[in-house]
């Protein structure tokens, strides 16, 4: 898999590297080997011209190889301990202690970029900015909380990438303190050059909380945009609500959250796998999260977490400041864990590993992240707020049946203790879930005899309604957590797996492992 590591400088920054490490390059998967030599290949990654296909590295003496694709033909030769780049792929041949032999061979497969099929909005309250008071009241879904300014005032939209408005809507708080003129601007940068994309004069009101819908003019998509109460009925004015839509008619705000939508080739450059992501900010909560979902189609009027047949948003809780973070993708998911906080966060968000076969298990997708609550704080303590390989509420898996089915191993409780729903939840995610309706857990798993880690697939289960043996996720396992700690290195065979804590928990049992070569 190809592996992107860095430091986010905060919630949203993170969201575009994201997008930028899927879009901008193809992804390598999957390493098998034959020959006598023990040594591996790592920081294998793919290009911007990456396309489904076997890569094939073929040994022609300890230190020497060959590079070629099933697809693109002889990619050249290199030398192990050296970087090999082509136009195709990367990766460096690493030896072990028995040397490489002429015919040994390393496959891996490697698989186009991914592609952005959405990108617009505002990311949330702290790029929401102005002179107008309570600002955030216009935003929180109620129709009763107000905002206000003295005659006159504005609130600034940074967007997260540029985005354009086609309508707004202006909901009033009452007759008695009206908004008469007004208009919509955008700048290239925050702070202006203002130019007036709409403007509108001469606006009365008949009732308390009515709502105008305004169309705007095509003026392009901006960085910045500005709503801008220019006169009043009175010396004061109070609003309830403003909504920023890109397109007339849509049924989600730009104005009020920034949202992404990409599409996986697949492993085979032939899949649409959708997966979406969406952003949460509250300055005076400080919680600042990052919502994914899986969607099976998509209408570009409905909001990222109200698709036909999609999974509702998981998320993970995160900081508006830096943000360590582990990428690992591949052209039919990806696995992202973060360290902000003292707190570790891990989504997983695109297809595991199905044990029907493809005429039986299309779609086999899993959306799994922290929490199901979009205002979990990085802070929280609650038996629902875990990692996927041990689920609170926050991983859900679709069926054949075509169904979203939610895998909850443990809720209600905090710590080492927490309590199991059974009844109201029965999928569940082995092995850290050793006994359906029950609290037992791996809690005596160590280290093999030979003093290796214990590495063991996740593997969801659904225990009535259907009875049905989901498959495992793809990359992702359980591990113990005797004699190691967060961030720790283990290899097993071809590959190192980061360890990664249950979010802030340290038992043995609260551990999980991201393979990432």
């Amino acid at each position: 898999m190809s592996t992107y590591t860095g430091t986010a400088s905060d919630y949203l920054d993170l969201l575009t590297r994201i997008d930028g490490h899927l879009r901008t390059t193809g992804h390598a998967w999957g390493q098998a080997f034959t020959g006598t030599g023990t040594g591996r290949l790592t920081s294998c990654t793919g290009t911007a011209a990456s396309v489904a296909e076997t890569i094939t590295v073929s040994f022609t003496s300890s230190t020497a190889f060959t590079v070629s694709g099933s697809v693109s033909g002889a990619l050249g030769s290199g030398t192990v301990g050296t970087p090999f780049t082509s136009a195709k792929v990367g990766f460096t041949a690493v030896a072990g202690g028995t040397p490489f032999t002429a015919g040994d061979a390393f496959t891996l497969g490697t698989s186009p970029a991914w592609t952005r099929l959405r990108a617009e909005g505002c990311g949330g309250a702290n790029k929401r900015t102005g002179t107008l008071l309570n600002i955030e009241n216009l935003f929180d879904g109620s129709s009763t909380t107000a905002t206000a300014a003295t005659g006159t005032g504005y609130v600034d939209f940074a967007m997260l990438v540029p985005t354009e408005v086609r309508e707004i809507i202006v909901q009033n708080a009452s007759t008695s303190a009206q908004p008469t003129a007004f208009r919509l601007q955008y700048a290239p940068t925050a702070g202006g050059p203002w130019t007036t994309a709409q403007s509108w004069s001469g606006q009365t009101w008949t009732g308390s909380q009515e709502s105008k819908t305004l169309a705007i003019p095509a003026a392009g998509a901006h960085p910045f945009w500005r709503f801008e109460i220019t006169a009043s009925s009175t010396a004061s004015i109070a609003l309830n609500a403003l909504t920023l839509k890109a397109k007339a008619g849509d049924g989600y705000d730009v104005g009020e959250h920034a949202a992404m939508l990409w599409q996986a080739p697949g492993l085979d450059g032939a899949r649409q796998i959708l997966i979406g992501a969406r952003t949460y900010g509250s300055s005076s909560a400080d919680t600042f999260n990052l919502g994914f979902s899986g969607l099976r189609v998509h209408s570009s009027a409905l909001a990222i977490d109200a698709q036909p047949n999609g999974s509702t948003s998981r998320w993970v809780a995160l900081v508006n400041a830096p943000i360590a973070y582990w990428l690992v993708v591949s052209g039919q998911r990806f696995i992202l864990v973060t360290r902000a906080a003292g707190t570790y966060q891990t989504a997983y968000c695109g297809l595991g590993l199905p044990y029907e076969p493809p005429s039986v298990h299309a779609y086999p997708l899993i959306i799994g992240a922290s929490s199901a609550g979009r205002t979990t704080r990085y802070s929280a303590q609650t038996g629902e707020y875990r990692h996927p390989m041990d689920p609170g509420d926050g991983l859900a898996a679709y069926y054949p049946d075509a169904t979203w089915r939610n895998h909850i191993n443990r809720v209600t409780s905090s710590g080492s203790s927490p309590d199991f729903n059974h009844s109201s939840a029965p999928g569940k995610v082995w092995p850290a879930a050793l006994q359906i309706g029950t609290s037992h857990m791996p809690t005596n798993i160590r280290e093999g005899i030979d003093g290796s880690r214990v590495l063991l697939p996740g593997v969801l289960l659904h225990a009535s309604s259907p009875t049905h043996a989901w498959g495992e996720f793809d990359g992702y396992l359980w591990a113990s957590g005797f004699g190691t700690s967060a961030e720790a290195i283990v290899t097993e065979g071809l590959y190192d797996h980061l360890i990664v804590p249950n979010i802030y928990r340290a038992q043995p049992q609260h551990y999980a492992a991201v393979r990432l070569d």
